[in-house]
């Protein structure tokens, strides 16, 4: 998803989850301000979640408190280990 209205068409169909790449890398990468505007227009019942990779966690902390979203994914193994070390936002923290 690299649009709001995709958001939208996605959730129309059902979904309970979306997920925003917050991979700078990713030809799917979506900043915190377009994943804000992506998230402000969803229904609330649907979870928001930021997939991360490689980034400080102060920067984890900053775009989830920006984007507004419910939850994050860290698609690295070692990445999430150190994350969830520090504890940074223990209630938030989804692993795949």
């Amino acid at each position: 998803m690299t649009l709001p209205s995709q958001g939208i068409a996605i959730a129309e169909l059902s979904a309970s989850t979306l997920r925003f790449i917050c991979v700078p890398i990713s030809h799917h990468y979506l900043s915190s301000k377009q994943t804000r505007m992506a998230v402000e227009i969803l229904p609330s019942t649907i979870d928001k979640i930021g997939v991360f990779a490689n980034i400080l966690p102060e920067e984890v902390s900053c775009i989830m408190t920006d984007s507004e979203l419910t939850g994050i994914q860290l698609s690295l193994p070692l990445f999430a280990i150190k994350l969830r070390q520090i504890c940074l936002i223990p209630k938030l923290l989804k692993l795949c």
